[in-house]
């Protein structure tokens, strides 16, 4: 590449530099996507509108953990083999985190169904 010209080398940088931030803004997308816990119904429900993934945050502020021992107490209670959640209780804020190989054909839908399931904590 040392004989290719500037203007060469530039344009497949400015590629690779565009694809790079397309890629990372998909990504961020996904990163968007919310979850949402019923504390009414008791009920973890996903965003149907929003992109699908295997990531989902969740906010946890108004669940009124004490502590982030409580916080990890109830989540394990909600954690399956399809299903877990890693959470931040400085940020009160949790990921939640859906295993879709084991389920590759399942949208938003159905995995709200899913956690519709889940036991009432």
């Amino acid at each position: 590449m040392r004989n290719t010209p500037l203007f060469i080398r530039l344009a497949i940088f400015s590629t690779v530099l565009t694809i790079s931030l397309l890629v990372s803004q998909d990504l961020n997308a996904q990163s968007t996507s919310k979850a949402r816990y019923n504390s009414a119904t008791k009920v973890l429900s996903l965003d149907e509108g929003a992109p699908f993934g295997y990531q989902y945050h969740l906010d946890i502020s108004a669940m009124g953990f004490a502590s982030k021992e409580k916080a990890d107490l109830f989540f394990s209670g909600l954690t399956t083999e399809l299903v877990s959640f890693q959470i931040n209780f400085e940020k009160k804020d949790a990921a939640v985190l859906l295993n879709i190989l084991s389920k590759p054909d399942w949208k938003a839908q159905e995995w709200n169904t899913y956690l519709a399931t889940l036991p009432k904590l």
